[in-house]
Formats: structure tokens, sequence, C-alpha cells
């Protein structure tokens, strides 16, 4: 007969007679409508596939419609999936498009890297805020009758205030890293404190209120060192004489107001400032104004000859003499450059008040502050805070890491030193202070300690995770569930490991029904030798004949089939703890396996539910023969 001709007749009969007419009347044509390209596939991502995934039309759709479009660009730079970026959502796409001759009924085990959620404890310092407070901010704390730009150690306590005008709408959890400066004593009835840390970097051509100027080819400049800014005045470079000023707003002063500063010096080689007060001054002309020298009241340094030398307070002056006036302090510099008269100068800390403190000088420090719903409270004692004079010890001269300077490289050791007596799998926070090349950001890491390396390990939280997927109805399908296949075997190494971990619980909970080998036991009568159960009534009776001896061989056999299903928990917590419930998805572990009576070996298949990481629960009715 011409198979031709009979294959649209048959196509139509299928539509209304179904397959035993088929059987019936064309041998052979359900065969020849089955699948002929089943595959089994286990494959690992490349570098080049995360690409694909990313930007398979597919994909990009999916992503749009979930707003996570960005999230799955990221993945082929990152070459990582996330939990916005799932493998059971985006790698179906990608295998269509790849396995596109597979049938129906063919499996893919895709292995892949996956970036886990972030701990419990991790989460809560994984957005830290950035506070560096404002001299305006520091008022908060000191008031109207004294300040400083800085906390000292009785304010310091007080940073709250700060905080609960900085962030008035916090939410619980909100974590911030404060940068704030640390010195000693307080400026009482302050009238003025200038510090140019508000005062942008490079040359200061003005400043609210002040009256600045330079002639001779240089100008005052704000600049910055060890994360502290100040003003600074040099003839150095300079071809002939030059002339700065840098005068002060007018200062209505008091009985008991003084004035002080803090300077240095560098490569000194002539006296070149003069510390000036006017009553008269206009606030334009300096030449038409009235000025009183009073450097020498103060403590201005002639050294070092060479290289730069450390803030010092230059002292006070008492401005009683002007009680009820308003008065102008100024700062002029005379500077030749062909006369060898080029000293530099550094200014900081420009102050008028009472109760001057003796020493106005600050160090950076950091910290971290949580809020917990009612009040800022200090972090989690799991969780460091790299200090100031932590990157120093580091040696880093710069107060942060970048990307040419890792924190990786630096923080096993600094937790080393940090955590005394840190056991395998203890976790611990690391805040820091990173440069990207254009702004500073605070980080958080997390690392773990290896009992086995003896070190501190970065948790980059990237795992290989694999998961199985199935075709069917033109699409691939995510599909959780394991099938386990026991072989029956002696030597077959995934099947004694599972009977062993059987055999190991048992040892550990009824240790008198494991036999003296050790890799065989009559509680479940799991077998690591032969990879099977043992269910012979009289193996049973021998190894434990106070527990079995009077029970009838009927009577045993059925005890061996009740406890068979808890049998298998031991092997699936111990070689599958890693198993977990998927949302929207029901996941199940098949397991096939053999049982030995004495005479014949027989083929079974049992079904569990995963309830939990880790956590299995017997399928009722499940347990079956292999017919």
């Amino acid at each position: 007969m011409n198979r031709n001709l009979l294959m649209p007749v048959a196509v139509s009969l299928i539509l209304l007679s179904g397959c035993k007419y088929n059987d019936d009347n064309f041998e052979g044509l359900d065969e020849m409508t089955q699948p002929t390209n089943l595959m089994k596939i286990e494959y690992t991502l490349t570098d080049a596939d995360y690409a694909t995934i990313s930007t398979n039309s597919t994909n990009k759709d999916i992503a749009k419609a979930g707003g996570v479009s960005k999230d799955l660009e990221n993945i082929k730079t990152n070459l990582y999936l996330t939990e916005k970026i799932t493998g059971a959502t985006y790698i179906p796409a990608f295998l269509l498009d790849k396995y596109y001759t597979a049938d129906k009924g063919s499996s893919a085990k895709i292995t892949y890297k996956y970036k886990e959620a972030m701990s419990s404890l991790l989460s809560e310092y994984a957005s830290v805020k950035y506070l560096k407070p404002t001299d305006a901010e520091y008022k908060l704390v000191y008031g109207e009758d004294a300040f400083a730009p800085y906390l000292n150690e009785k304010t310091e306590g007080q940073m709250y205030k700060i905080l609960n005008e900085k962030f008035k709408d916090a939410e619980k959890g909100t974590a911030v890293f404060v940068d704030y400066k640390l010195g000693e004593g307080q400026l009482e009835n302050p009238l003025m404190w200038q510090n140019f840390e508000a005062v942008a970097t490079g040359e200061l051509k003005s400043l609210d209120g002040w009256f600045i100027s330079s002639t001779g080819g240089t100008q005052w400049k704000v600049t910055s060192y060890d994360d502290n800014q100040y003003v600074q005045y040099s003839a150095n470079g300079t071809k002939g004489a030059c002339v700065g000023w840098m005068v002060t707003p007018a200062i209505s002063v008091a009985a008991g107001d003084y004035l002080g500063f803090d300077v240095t010096v560098g490569y000194y080689n002539a006296s070149c400032l003069s510390v000036l007060i006017s009553e008269n001054f206009d606030g334009k002309n300096v030449d038409a104004a009235s000025w009183t020298d009073v450097t020498s009241d103060f403590n201005i340094p002639t050294k070092p000859t060479s290289g730069y030398g450390t803030f010092a307070s230059a002292g006070k002056v008492s401005l009683s003499a002007y009680a009820g006036k308003k008065v102008y302090v100024a700062f002029k510099y005379v500077g030749d450059g062909a006369n060898k008269k080029t000293t530099t100068y550094q200014i900081d800390n420009i102050m008028v008040g009472t109760s001057i403190p003796a020493n106005s000088l600050s160090t950076p420090a950091y910290s971290v502050k949580v809020y917990d719903g009612k009040s800022w409270k200090d972090k989690n004692n799991n969780v460091y805070v790299l200090t100031y004079a932590d990157y120093g010890d580091m040696g880093q001269s710069k107060r942060y890491f970048t990307s040419e300077v890792p924190a990786v490289t630096y923080l096993p050791d600094y937790l080393s030193k940090m955590v005394a007596y840190p056991v395998d799998g203890d976790a611990r926070v690391v805040v820091y202070r990173f440069y990207n090349g254009k702004a500073l950001n605070i980080y958080s890491d997390e690392y773990t300690y290896s009992a086995e390396k003896a070190r501190w390990e970065l948790n980059t939280r990237i795992v290989d995770k694999t998961e199985q997927f199935v075709l069917s109805d033109g699409k691939w399908n995510f599909d959780p569930s394991t099938v386990i296949t026991l072989k029956a075997e002696k030597g077959n190494a995934e099947s004694a490991a599972f009977y062993q971990a059987i055999t190991d619980w048992v040892k550990e909970n009824h240790p008198e029904y494991v036999t003296s080998y050790g890799n065989n036991d009559y509680y479940y009568g799991g077998s690591a030798y032969n990879n099977n159960f043992d269910f012979r009534p009289s193996a049973w009776k021998a190894q434990s004949a106070s527990a079995y001896g009077s029970m009838s061989d009927a009577d045993l056999t059925k005890l061996m089939f009740e406890r068979l299903p808890e049998a298998f928990l031991p092997g699936l917590k111990a070689i599958y703890g890693s198993a977990d419930v998927v949302e929207g998805v029901d996941v199940f572990y098949t397991i096939n396996f053999a049982i030995y009576d004495g005479s014949s070996t027989t083929q079974y298949t049992i079904k569990y539910k995963v309830t939990g990481k880790g956590q299995f629960e017997y399928v009722v009715d499940s347990l079956k023969k292999v017919e």
C-alpha cells in the first residue's frame, strides 16, 4: 500500500477515532509521530550565555513587564542571576533558542552562578546613609551659648540631636554613617568660628562677608590634607613682591572676648604674616583703614625651614580693649619671590568668643547609628566600623578604599585582630568608606570565618545553583523536582553514600542494630555494601534476636515496610540538605531503589515533598513496587 496516500486520511481519522483506530488499521503510525530527539542535557552557563540571556527578546519583555529591565541588563556584566532575575523565569527562553531541535519530554539540568539573598545581619546595614555634619548642625548640639565645629567628650552623646533634625522622617531600621570631628573643649559665647570646611577647595577669591584680595600673581587658596580643610598663602613661584589680605566681617565684641586661630608654616625663610585689627575698615579699602598690629601677641612658628609643620594653636589675644565696638581682623601676607621671602602659611579655626579652647584641633571620627523607631542606637556588636586610625594601621594614607586598593585585601587581617576566638561559620559585617573616583560611598561587606583555612573570607553570596527544566507544549518549564536512582550494584559511590547516611543515623540513634562492618543496619535494613535494602527476616533476627526473635516472618516483614518511609529521611537530609521550597511550585524528590528479600531483588519507588530547607515529608501511598 502507498503510505504517501494514506497519511492525509490517517490524520483526519486520528481526530475522529483516536489511537485505537490507528493501532487497528495503521500499524506503526503512532510510532512515526513520537518524539525522536529526546535530549537529556547537563549544561553550565558560560560568560557569553549571561549576555545572551540579558538580550533575549522574550526575556526583555518579561523584565519590562516586571519593572526589572535594568536588573536584566546588569547580568551580562555581573555574570550571575539574582532574586529578581531568576533562573526559573529567564533560562527557559534561552533553552528554547539553544536547543531548538529538542522534542517534548526533553530535560535540562542547568548550572549557573546565583547571588543569594543577604543575611539578616548584612541586610540591616546594606544601605547605610551618609552624614557629615556642617557647622550649622553642630550648633544643634551646643545651642546659643557655646560652639565647636566638632563634638567633644561631653557632647558626643548628643549626636542624636543632629540625627533627629537631619532625618526627621527616618523609618525603623534606618542606618546612618556619621563622619564627624572629635575635639576638646568648646568656644563660649561664640561670635565667630571659621574652619573653611564649607568652602570649596581651590583659589579663594571671595568668601561671604569677608574681604579677600591679592596682588603679585598668587592667591589665597583653600586646600585639604588628612581630611581637614584650611586656607593657605605662599609667595613660592612668584617673580616679585606679592600682598594678600584676608579680612573678617565686622565683629561686635564685648569685655572678655578673645581672638584665636590655628597655624602652621612650610619651608620657612622669612616672616611674611601679620595679624591686624581695625575699627574703621569700610569693607573695601584696606589702605584707608587704621590697623593695629597684634602679630607679636601670637605664637606664629618660624620653623620648619624644610617641609611642613603641624597645626597648633597660635594662642589668643584679648579684645576687651574694643568692648562695645565693631572690629575687623585681618591676616596680611607680604612676600617676594625674587628675594626669597616665600614662607607658606596655613591658617585654620579662626575664632572669636570667651573661653577659647586651649586646643581647637580635631580628628575625624566615624560612627554608625541605627534608628529603632524611637531613638538612635549604636550598631550591632557583630558589625565593625573602620575608624580613622584603622586605615592608617593598614598603611593607607587616604581614609578610604578604592578599586585599586580594595577592602578585601585588608579586612580579613583586620577581623583576625578584632575577633579573638572565632568559630567556623561566624559572620561579621564591616562598614567602611569607599571612593569611586567621583564621590565617597559607604559600603558594608559580610565576612565569614573558615576554620579549615583559619581565615576570614568575603561572603560574595555567589554560589553555583543547578535547576531542572522540562520541555512540554513548545516551551521549557522550570521543574525543581528531582529523581534519585539508587542503583543496586556494589561499588556505586552515589548509592553507597546515600545508604551510608542512613546507617550512620542508625548508629548514632540505635547502635545495636548496626553490623560490625558499620555499613549495614537492621533497623531499616539499609546496606551501603550491596546498595539496597536487605529485607531478609533471618538476617534481621540474626542481628537482633532480642528485638525480632519472637516475631513471625510475616509480622517482621510488615514492620520493615512500615519503617521504610522514614528510612530515607537521613539520606535526604545529609545529601540533599540544600533542597528548599519554591514559591508557587511543589517540589518532590522521587527515589528509585531496590529491596532484596532473600530470593530476588525487586525495584520500588517512593516520593517525598520538600516542606522547608532540608526538610522532607513522605507522600502518603507513594511507596510502590515498580511493575
